[in-house]
């Protein structure tokens, strides 16, 4: 049996691509998105809080939270 994150569970359920979650929260720097920091929540890395409100807000805004 497969154990999956809580954060690439949730992604999944609202239909996002790492990418995708990573632009709406804004993890731009110029003209990259810089999709390291859900890849790092997704694979159990500490995240800072503001990345994770980042990231729940977005979420809760695509209707899985």
């Amino acid at each position: 049996m497969e154990v999956k994150n809580n954060v690439a569970c949730l992604r999944e359920k609202a239909g996002l691509t790492v990418y995708e979650l990573s632009k709406r929260c804004g993890f731009v720097s110029g003209s990259r998105v810089l999709s390291n920091y859900v890849t790092r929540a997704e694979q159990g890395h500490s995240v800072k809080v503001d990345t994770a409100l980042s990231i729940y807000t977005e979420l809760k805004n695509a209707g899985v939270c």
